[in-house]
């Protein structure tokens, strides 16, 4: 990392060189923002990926990064947009702080987060709504599979050059996520909380329960994966049929000892429903552009 006068120049080992301006180096210069540094971008991936260790840090200076570089395309390509120099900044300066809001453990603390908005301009370029494309996206693709170790082919250049247009210019409780509630709370918290609780004392003669789960995690006592089961996008499923097809799956599964009654088997069972998706549902992004 270089100093240019009041800019700054990063070595980024996605994008390569950038250049964040005076503005943008006001608020990344701050404990705020240099929390990011002990926030990893992909969570607890790293007990899968050992490579995936990059944070929230790299990844917001690249969004602030692919935002200029968009914005600064739309003024170029649609000059009748009027986007002021004043405008490409904020959009800027809103890449560079769309993640101050995580806590730990990155997506899993959103189950607390507040919502917000974006103005119009920069919401579409961060954080789209209509499509799913955007340079936070754009972003940790690039990134996080270049940490992952699996390759990607995507090139944002071509995008943007092609088929960008802007359209229109205008908790649960508990200890933990109660910090959500306290500015000053809220920027002390970062990924060492699982050291904190690795040190949390016994209660009562007893370990912590957060720490023998920890301690689980680290020596690979994890969960066993009993089954899952593949749904159509268009089928309608609630939880309790979801709940019936995986008991379904798991009465064959080879791990469990034979002859268990059902009650039994489902109540060790967690079940989780994941919805893999375009970003925005299953209806491909390309198809909501021009």
């Amino acid at each position: 990392m270089m100093r240019e006068g009041s800019e700054k120049v990063f070595q980024d080992s996605v994008h390569g060189c950038i250049t964040m301006p005076a503005q943008c180096m006001a608020i990344i210069d701050t404990p705020e923002f240099q929390r990011l540094r002990f926030i990893r971008q992909l969570g607890c991936s790293s007990f899968v990926y050992p490579s995936a260790c990059h944070s929230r840090f790299e990844h917001s200076i690249g969004v602030a990064h692919l935002a200029g570089k968009l914005v600064e395309a739309l003024r170029h390509r649609q000059p009748g947009l009027d986007i002021t120099t004043e405008d490409a900044m904020c959009v800027q300066v809103a890449g560079l702080c769309h993640d101050l809001g995580h806590g730990p453990f990155s997506h899993l603390w959103e189950q607390f987060a507040k919502d917000f908005r974006l103005n119009i301009l920069a919401l579409q370029i961060i954080n789209n709504q209509r499509n799913g494309i955007d340079v936070d996206k754009w972003d940790y693709l690039l990134r996080d599979s270049h940490h992952l170790g699996i390759p990607v082919s995507f090139s944002y250049e071509r995008l943007s050059r092609t088929r960008i247009d802007y359209l229109y210019k205008r908790g649960r409780r508990g200890r933990l996520s109660e910090a959500a509630d306290s500015v000053q709370e809220f920027v002390q918290l970062t990924d060492d909380v699982v050291q904190r609780m690795m040190r949390l004392r016994d209660v009562r003669g007893a370990p912590h329960a957060s720490r023998l789960i920890l301690t689980d995690v680290f020596r690979r006592r994890l969960y066993q994966d009993v089954g899952h089961v593949m749904l159509d996008c268009a089928q309608r499923c609630t939880v309790e049929d979801f709940r019936k097809l995986m008991l379904e799956a798991v009465e064959v599964h080879p791990g469990l000892p034979p002859g268990r009654p059902p009650h039994e088997v489902s109540s060790c069972i967690r079940f989780i429903p994941l919805t893999p998706h375009f970003g925005r549902g299953h209806q491909n992004p390309m198809a909501k552009i021009g």
